[in-house]
């Protein structure tokens, strides 16, 4: 009759309680990886299941851009900071065109609807710094073609970016209500005509 050599009851527990704390502590050092706190990279990629380019995330010079494609692989919008750096989103269209640019310049925000060249042919200005005003310019490259107008006036602008007309939205003691200028910004007309005291 062979004798078999019998471990106690908590010999047993504790020698079953380290191999499962040392078996932890290896498989939890295996598992956790090291998670980098920063990621540096001059272009991320974004990428459907297919393989194709949905969004870019890249650096260039001294500026940084986000350029969302759509399922054919055209850039379709595009946020980056322009020549003077600031921040601008340009909307194009299916032949990658810019169309639509809404930007900043200094503190006024402005959107430009842009021809098959690129040339803006109408901006939409909202300044707030002295009060709400709004401009609409036409086609050409100083853009002053146009009108704008405030919570007070109304002004029409010939080629040259000159007044030409002012409608004023002011109360009964402040005259007049309506003015044309000649090339020279001289008063042409009054309405209605000041009254002779």
């Amino acid at each position: 009759m062979k004798l078999q050599p019998r471990l106690s009851a908590p010999t047993l527990i504790v020698s079953v309680l380290l191999v499962c704390d040392i078996a932890t502590h290896f498989v939890g050092a295996q598992e956790t990886p090291t998670i980098p706190k920063v990621i540096t990279a001059q272009e991320f990629r974004l990428a459907s299941p297919q393989g194709k380019t949905l969004a870019t995330l890249s650096s260039k010079a001294s500026d940084a851009s986000l350029v969302l494609f759509d399922g054919s692989g055209k850039k379709r919008v595009e946020l980056m900071s322009d020549l003077t750096g600031e921040p601008t989103i340009v909307l194009n269209n299916k032949s990658e065109r810019p169309q639509i640019r809404l930007t900043t310049s200094g503190n006024t925000p402005y959107i430009q609807i842009l021809n098959k060249n690129g040339e803006p042919r109408s901006s939409l200005t909202l300044a707030s710094d002295d009060g709400a005003s709004f401009s609409l310019s036409g086609a050409g490259t100083d853009n002053r073609t146009g009108f704008s107008a405030t919570p007070s006036r109304v002004t029409l602008f010939d080629k040259g970016g000159t007044p030409r007309a002012s409608m004023y939205l002011a109360g009964a003691n402040q005259e007049p209500i309506f003015t044309t200028v000649d090339k020279t910004y001289t008063t042409t007309w009054l309405a209605p005509p000041k009254q002779k005291r």
